[in-house]
């Protein structure tokens, strides 16, 4: 298999002709049915860097290709990166008047771009999780009546009308309910349970679906309730589901004071699904809890860093 091309060397070296076919030909095969949503999600992300001076880049990509669905997304991809730039990494009541004018300004860019994006091809599914990341960017706007009655954004009903089988899509409507950014537990169950009563993801999914919900329980409970009892207790239950996420189960028990035996194990059950995992990544908290933690588990450290070297996807600023 040949190796993917570096995008973001590409767009840098003004190769936008080369951008244009390897990015459309994914694009084809992904509505061929040839090409998994991950595959073609993860070479979009590549444009996630929010360094001002790809403006000028993006502007000749999209002069030298009118009308390119390719360039309008990996576009809405970088605005939205430099929107959660402004904001910064600060939980909410940190973050500057100038971070919530920015986080808006280029919010608003992100989605407009990319709901032109939807426009101009038969599958517009990186376009619509554009639009998805960025409505979570500026909190939860969906009820709990709302989520009862199953009535969500365009972005997820007509999204999931092309795409029934989404798990991504599931994952942004599920954090966009979040506790944190406005929702609640509540409405996230509510979600979950309503996705395994359609049938229509893998059994994979589901377990996948159910193991993010417990992570976001996780997390609130461990950085806003600080309930670090509730916080090991559902990290748990999402390692079980999938390895991946004792990545969270690590950082749970490192916050909570847990011994370095559980959390070396936890750490350890990480690395070790992280190593058939390409896409795998320590989020943000869990570099923080190896940096102020890692006495006792130096031996791991190359292992960390590889992890933590990986591209990460789905990335989302803290609330």
């Amino acid at each position: 298999m040949n190796a993917a091309p570096d995008l973001l060397r590409l767009l840098r070296d003004e190769q936008y002709g080369t951008l244009q076919e390897h990015l459309g030909g994914l694009q084809r095969q992904f509505e061929a049915g040839q090409l998994a949503e991950r595959d073609l999600l993860n070479a979009f992300q590549a444009f996630q860097q929010p360094d001002p001076a790809l403006g000028e880049r993006f502007s000749a990509w999209m002069d030298a290709h009118v009308g390119s669905y390719e360039a309008h997304v990996a576009l809405a991809e970088w605005l939205l990166s430099r929107a959660w730039a402004a904001r910064g990494e600060a939980k909410s009541s940190h973050v500057s008047d100038q971070g919530w004018r920015g986080l808006e300004h280029f919010t608003e860019q992100a989605t407009a771009c990319a709901g032109h994006a939807v426009t101009l091809t038969a599958n517009p599914l990186a376009a619509w999780a554009v639009i998805g990341w960025a409505a979570n960017s500026l909190g939860c706007r969906v009820s709990a009546a709302e989520v009862d009655a199953q009535q969500y954004p365009d972005w997820f009903t007509q999204g999931l009308a092309a795409n029934p089988q989404s798990l991504t899509l599931r994952r942004i409507m599920l954090y966009h309910l979040r506790e944190e950014w406005g929702g609640s537990e509540a409405q996230m169950l509510a979600f979950v349970r309503h996705q395994q009563a359609s049938g229509l993801l893998s059994e994979t999914d589901m377990q996948r679906l159910w193991a993010e919900f417990h992570v976001c329980v996780s997390h609130h409970a461990m950085a806003f309730t600080r309930d670090f009892v509730v916080a090991v207790e559902r990290a748990q239950l999402a390692a079980n589901l999938r390895d991946l996420h004792a990545n969270q189960l690590f950082v749970a028990l490192t916050i909570a004071g847990r011994s370095l035996a559980e959390r070396r194990a936890a750490l350890e059950r990480y690395l070790a699904a992280a190593e058939q995992d390409e896409d795998a990544a320590l989020d943000g908290n869990g570099l923080i809890a190896f940096v102020h933690g890692w006495q006792g588990l130096e031996d791991l450290a190359p292992a960390w860093r590889a992890s933590s070297g990986a591209r990460q996807s789905g990335v989302t600023p803290t609330p």
